[in-house]
């Protein structure tokens, strides 16, 4: 019985070790888009200025992608075609389909939007 207690306690040591690891990890990481300043009157204080900030270091993650275009150029692609399917209209359907049947209303209409 007391190994038994001593593992317990060594992996429930192990577990709030790694929580309080990844608790710091998570929160102390080196965030460069932090460096972004907004300023003008309250700036500090409005949502729409943290929003805009927020918006801001968005965006400049979205600088550091590039898109090659190459595929588009490829004769594989453009040897593609297209096979969409047109889809035929139906005719609608009661116009209120809680009603029970027989009410005022609930007759079918094959009109097509």
């Amino acid at each position: 019985m007391g190994g038994n207690k001593l593992i317990t306690g060594i992996v429930i040591i192990f577990l709030i070790a790694a929580f309080g690891f990844s608790l710091y990890y998570f929160t102390t990481g080196d965030d460069t888009a932090s460096t972004l300043e907004v300023s003008g009157p309250n700036a500090t204080d409005t949502a729409a200025t943290i929003a805009s900030r927020d918006f801001l270091i968005v965006l400049g993650k979205f600088e550091s992608i590039k898109f090659s275009t190459s595929t588009l150029d490829d004769r594989v692609f453009i040897s593609l075609i297209d096979q969409s399917v047109s889809l035929p209209l139906e005719p609608m359907g009661r116009q209120n389909p809680f009603a029970p049947l027989g009410a005022e209303g609930s007759t079918t209409s094959a009109t097509q939007r």
